[in-house]
């Protein structure tokens, strides 16, 4: 068996010149190893020299490294912006010792199942910063679409805009410790009595992941009490493969079920919000 190579740049632009080899593989938290290990891969480019770790927060943007672990971000944004969905989305994701682990551009490259970052992340608007050979800003949801842009290029860090003062993130398992079969995010900003800039997004279906814009589009601009959480997730335009959880048809009613909650959950914190 050939030697496995180790490889720990101390600059981004020698970190990218390894990305160009394909049997080359990045390395950052490493729980991905635990799952998807090949003989193809011929050495790990180990990230954790190049100071991509930072959680860096003002009054407009919060600005994650993509070596930040779950952890890392958690404890930042609990001081400054407790209700950000992403607290409560990643303080669930697998376990404590594997969220001291998982990175956040780990997640948004591989996507590993234990993950709950695709839904918030998108819902947030959240943006990728590229380098390499496609260097530039990509909304996640175009950098999950396309995969291609990966090729040749590094995942730096994630810039999410400070807003949404309202959010309710569900992750659906069998039991605590699993495996999501699907997550529903729900984003808001609530200011005059009114939702605005309403996002919804579901994972795990299909498709991977849906922004529910029909949804969004029966939120947005009502107060409290005239959100219908029932007659808003009427018809969602989804569908599921089987999983462990259950059949499609059983998937899809759990969904619309749970959506309801979310509405519901939502519309009560802003309520509590203008109280």
């Amino acid at each position: 068996m050939a030697e496995m190579l180790w490889i720990r740049p101390r600059t981004l632009s020698e970190a990218l010149e390894y990305v160009k080899d394909e049997s080359l593989h990045v390395h950052g938290g490493g729980t991905h190893l635990l799952r998807n290990w090949k003989g193809s891969i011929r050495g790990l480019i180990d990230l954790s020299e190049l100071d991509l770790d930072f959680v860096r927060i003002s009054k407009e943007w919060i600005d994650i490294g993509a070596m930040a672990t779950y952890a890392d971000i958690v404890r930042a944004l609990r001081n400054s912006f407790p209700e950000n969905v992403l607290v409560d989305a990643l303080s669930r994701s697998a376990s404590t010792a594997l969220r001291n682990r998982i990175t956040i551009g780990g997640s948004l490259a591989l996507l590993p199942p234990w993950s709950n970052v695709l839904g918030p992340a998108i819902a947030t608007d959240a943006i990728v910063s590229l380098e390499g050979m496609n260097r530039g800003l990509y909304p996640v949801a175009d950098v999950q679409r396309n995969k291609l842009l990966l090729k040749g290029s590094l995942i730096h860090s994630i810039r999410i805009p400070v807003r949404h003062s309202v959010a309710v993130f569900h992750t659906e398992k069998r039991v605590a410790f699993d495996y999501p079969s699907f997550t529903i995010t729900i984003c808001a900003d609530f200011e005059r009595d009114l939702f605005t800039n309403v996002r919804v997004v579901i994972t795990g279906v299909a498709d991977l992941f849906a922004r529910l814009e029909s949804v969004e589009r029966k939120i947005e601009g009502c107060s409290p009490a005239e959100v219908n959480s029932r007659a808003v997730c009427a018809s969602l335009p989804i569908s599921f493969t089987k999983k462990p959880l259950g059949s499609p048809q059983y998937l899809l009613e759990l969904a619309s079920v749970q959506l309801e909650r979310c509405v519901m959950k939502l519309v009560s914190l802003a309520s509590r919000k203008r109280g």
